[in-house]
Order: structure tokens, then sequence, then C-alpha cells
């Protein structure tokens, strides 16, 4: 029904899951043609440094080379989440599990949780889960703490979910998350906010 989701029962399973959402390892693919893309950029840069003569290549060399370490860096990063076997999402009677981000939230109990909307930043649809206390989770994150801050300040809530990660679109994915909400008993405010 939702893409990729695993329904299972809730008597079976001891935390009554309603929803898993595996993560989509296409994305984290992408990320390495990205990363395999940029290297080769870099690489491009630090010839074309050692080919030009009465010139001073050795901040272009420097250039590369740190953009070349930031491709690895990253490409490392990918390698590891396209091994990582955690889901995407876990919906369940406690609340909301969540690994699909570069910063992943992890459980967010249904109590902090004031409901959904959709909202529209730089050209994205994202979900945006509207949360009692922002500053809770604006604290999990690590550094920068400004990143938070300000996706709190444009969209309501540090909390904003693309979908595609787990294989749904922003309306899919409100549908899915409004659905356990009011399924709980803690109503759901849902709609558009762009």
């Amino acid at each position: 029904m939702y893409g990729d989701a695993i329904v299972l029962n809730m008597h079976r399973t001891p935390a009554d899951v309603d929803h898993i959402f595996p993560r989509i390892k296409r994305e984290f693919v992408r990320g390495l043609v990205v990363s395999a893309s940029l290297l080769c950029v870099a690489i491009a840069v630090w010839w074309a440094a050692d080919k030009r003569e009465g010139f001073n290549s050795s901040q272009l060399k420097w250039a590369a080379f740190v953009g070349a370490c930031l491709t690895a860096f990253y490409a490392a990063y990918t390698i590891w989440e396209l091994r990582d076997p955690t889901p995407g999402l876990v919906i369940d009677r406690e609340g909301l599990v969540e690994n699909m981000t570069t910063t992943p939230m992890g459980r967010i109990p249904w109590s902090d949780i004031a409901g959904f909307h959709i909202d529209e930043q730089f050209g994205t649809r994202c979900v945006v889960v509207d949360v009692v206390d922002p500053q809770k989770y604006i604290k999990r994150f690590g550094w920068p703490k400004w990143a938070p801050q300000l996706v709190t300040e444009l969209a309501g809530s540090p909390i904003m979910w693309e979908g595609k990660a787990i294989g749904l679109t922003p309306e899919e994915l409100l549908s899915v998350l409004s659905e356990a909400h009011r399924s709980y008993g803690h109503g759901s405010a849902t709609g558009q906010n762009e």
C-alpha cells in the first residue's frame, strides 16, 4: 500500500509495530556516483595545476586535495549507510523511530508530536513533524546548531523529511503519519503550509 512498507499485525510483535519502512538503497548509490564525479573533478584540477607553467599551482593543488578528502569522507559515509540494515522509519504505538536522514532523530514519542504538515523549502516538498518542544530536538543535533534552528524558523519545527529515502512522496508520508497519529488517540493537525 505504501511503497516497500512492511505492514505487521499489531498483536504479533511485542512493540506493536505498525509499519517498517526500509531505506531505499538507490539513494545511497546516487551518493556514490556524486562522490566519484567530484573525485574526478578534484583529480582534473590537480592535473591541470601540474600542466600550467609560470603559475603558482600549489593553491590549486591544495584546493584539489581538500576537495578529494571531503569527497572521500562523503563516499565512506555513503558506503557505511549502504551497509546499515536499520529501517528508515518505524511507526509503532509509542511513536516514531526515524533513521532516514543524515542526522537521525531516533525515537520521537507521540506525546511530543502535535501534528504534521507539508512545507516547501528551496523547491523541495517535505513533511514537517510539528513537535511540542522544538528546542528539545534542536539539542539532539550535534553541530552546527544553527542548521536545525534555521529549519525551525523556516518550517516551524526542526524535523522535516522528504520521504524519498524510504520510497514515499511527501503526500504519502503525510497520510501514513497522520493515520498513525489518529489511531493512537492523539488527533492530528495536518495540511499544507506553503
